[in-house]
């Protein structure tokens, strides 16, 4: 499986402006559930962690979904454990190449 069959170049957000992690959360989770109508921004918004965050990525997992997810999850920790990837995320400066990178990258 290959980052392009789970991201899609609308949802891929660069550079929002939040102030706090909380709010960039809530932001961010606002703007996806704008695209996917099957969810609200409170389904999305979760959790905030105590450390520092710059890269987020929602995995969006129906109530009655099988283990398919799974291996979504796999290789999204295969991804974000490299360095080099992470470092090439964050270099990018709009949607289109956070995208770009993403897809074309390992």
């Amino acid at each position: 499986m290959a980052l392009q069959n789970i991201l899609s170049p609308e949802l891929t957000l660069c550079h929002i402006a939040g102030g706090s992690k909380k709010r960039l959360i809530e932001k961010s989770a606002q703007l996806i559930a704008s695209q996917v109508s099957q969810v609200s921004a409170n389904q999305i918004y979760d959790a905030i962690v105590d450390n520092p965050v710059d890269l987020l990525f929602f995995l969006l997992v129906p109530e009655n979904a099988n283990i398919g997810h799974l291996e979504s999850l796999r290789l999204l920790a295969e991804h974000f454990s490299n360095p080099e990837f992470c470092q090439k995320l964050r270099a990018a400066n709009t949607a289109a190449e956070l995208y770009s990178v993403a897809i074309s990258s390992i």
